[in-house]
């Protein structure tokens, strides 16, 4: 349906954004590891729906289940209020006053403290969309790649509990105690 595909793009979308923002404002010597441990909190949300569903799916039904998955959506629109502008964005576009405020955020020092310089380091040349053609047997590669692993994953946990159910003529909530295993 309809919305799970924008939930689907909606995830991936997320998914994108803070991982540049994290590694952006993570030390070099912590990054793998941060950049790793960004992806276990899926799991545990895969564990928490199909508790949910297990649990709650016959009190509430689907709608009521609905609403409760909702709110990680809150928590994310009020991380996105406190998380600052990326501080490479800044720099380059010359707004360093707002950069030197996030950089004393960030570090927990007075802003004061912190100099930049009045002109930022020069970036490399910009790549263009075309720049993405230049070798066309990776870039479809990494498109096909993409695209199964989106199609499998979110396939798998947007449809999963439905087809289980299906399958084996048993409810959702039984359906999500298998998703309980899995996860």
């Amino acid at each position: 349906s309809f919305l799970r595909f924008a939930v689907g793009l909606g995830l991936g979308a997320a998914a994108t954004a803070q991982n540049a923002i994290t590694v952006e404002i993570t030390p070099t010597r912590y990054r793998t590891m941060i950049g790793s441990a960004m992806n276990a909190p899926i799991t545990i949300g895969v564990l928490i729906a199909a508790l949910s569903s297990a649990t709650l799916l016959g009190s509430f039904g689907w709608r009521g289940l609905a609403a409760v998955g909702t709110f990680p959506i809150v928590i994310a629109l009020l991380i996105a209020l406190v998380v600052p502008e990326s501080i490479r964005w800044l720099v380059a576009n010359n707004h360093l006053d707002r950069a030197r405020i996030n950089i004393a955020w960030l570090l927990n020092e007075p802003a004061d403290a912190i100099s930049l310089s009045s002109k930022p380091a020069a970036l490399s040349a910009k790549a263009s969309l075309s720049d993405l053609y230049k070798e066309p047997p990776r870039f479809w590669s990494t498109i096909v790649i993409w695209l199964c692993m989106a199609t499998a994953v979110n396939g798998l946990l947007q449809w999963g509990p439905t087809i289980i159910a299906l399958l084996m003529k048993i409810s959702p909530r039984e359906a999500a105690k298998y998703f309980i295993i899995m996860a």
